[in-house]
């Protein structure tokens, strides 16, 4: 069960898991280069009941990336 976590996803590959995670209950980014596309799949995430924002966004870009989840690019 994903309740309490949070994850950014970019829609292109995971719009589908991402509107899954936010019937689990995860607290969901939307990301695409398309940001109107990132912005559709939050709806449909917020309009079932989720929490979902998005963002426009170039995951290829890690920087880009860690500035906008917050662990400023940093791999594990």
């Amino acid at each position: 069960m994903s309740r309490g976590r949070s994850r950014l996803l970019p829609v292109r590959v995971g719009g589908a898991g991402a509107e899954g995670l936010g019937r689990e209950g995860a607290a969901v980014l939307c990301t695409d280069l398309d940001a109107a596309a990132a912005g559709a799949t939050a709806e449909r995430i917020r309009a079932a009941g989720g929490r979902a924002i998005s963002s426009g966004l170039d995951v290829r870009d890690r920087a880009a990336v860690g500035r906008r989840s917050g662990d400023g690019g940093a791999r594990s």
